[in-house]
């Protein structure tokens, strides 16, 4: 991306509308097609994502938050854009909204202002793709959880956000979590979705104690692996550091992304995905991750 004169916002805004929670990304200027829109807009969108379900226990408002969807504003023609944006899930809406964004909207064109660049007043056209809400019951357990946990981040205790969901999967679904890789899979059943289409939105403290979890289970089934947790940071601009394991063995080490891998086969919209024991099993023998 160019960030002298980007295509696509570099900023992510949020709007409270009466649905809930939004995200809202823009795309200034046509970067090249629709192909090359989604190439540019896929990280932006995956990023946002990634940073919200790796928000620490503290931040309660943040991890318990209502969020309904994610919008787009484009402000130049694009052919072929429905086929691009497809692919993230996106459809187009009714543009009669914008009235009601307009501070959203007297942000954007400031932002723009400050790259150099002026943008009609309305979007040319507007889309969204729908936040599918978890179970409440799943909520109400991420709460609890971001009561429970306090001030503890992903990777400071190696096992504890796995260790205290394992005692509301019991409690609540009668389902004894063991550190193998059946009840590996036997967690992603609790806390995923299995939609058509949409964000299947997992409440983040549940996504890391499912993160925490593939470090447990990595443990325990391989002998000549080291598993390593990797520290979740906050960065500038309220974004934080996903969940990340370091695997070392045989005199190397890799990284392995299961924040990323987790948000892309189970949070984005929805694709063929392998079970995660049998990619987890791939992970301990050094297989990359290919996506």
């Amino acid at each position: 991306m160019n960030i002298e004169h980007p295509h696509i916002h570099p900023r992510v805004l949020e709007l409270r509308t009466s649905a809930g929670f939004e995200w809202l990304l823009s795309c200034w200027q046509n970067p090249g097609g629709a192909r090359r829109l989604h190439e540019q807009l896929k990280p932006v969108f995956e990023a946002t994502l990634l940073s919200s379900l790796s928000s620490p226990p503290m931040m309660r408002e943040e991890v318990n938050r209502h969020r309904a969807g994610v919008r787009l504003f484009v402000f130049d023609e694009i052919q072929g854009i429905a086929g691009g944006l497809a692919q993230l899930g996106f459809t187009p809406y009714g543009s009669g909204e914008e009235t009601h964004l307009a501070p959203a909207m007297k942000v954007l064109a400031e932002d723009a202002a400050t790259f150099g660049l002026a943008i009609p007043p309305n979007p040319v056209s507007s889309w969204r793709v729908e936040l599918h809400r978890p179970d409440t019951a799943l909520e109400n357990i991420n709460q609890e959880m971001s009561e429970k946990m306090g001030a503890d981040v992903w990777g400071a205790t190696p096992g504890g956000p796995s260790r205290l969901f394992a005692v509301y999967a019991d409690a609540l679904f009668r389902v004894n979590l063991q550190p193998d890789l059946e009840s590996l899979d036997r967690f992603v059943e609790l806390v995923s979705q299995d939609q058509a289409a949409g964000v299947r939105w997992i409440p983040p403290l549940l996504f890391q104690a499912l993160c925490d979890f593939v470090g447990v289970v990595a443990t325990e089934v391989s002998n000549d692996v080291e598993v390593q947790w990797a520290l979740c940071r906050t960065l500038e601009g309220r974004n934080h550091t996903p969940p990340s394991l370091r695997l070392i063995g045989a005199g190397e080490q890799w990284e392995v992304p299961v924040g990323l891998h987790l948000m892309r086969s189970l949070v984005m919209p929805q694709s063929t995905q392998e079970p995660l024991s049998v990619w987890l099993t791939k992970q301990l023998r050094g297989t990359p991750t290919v996506h």
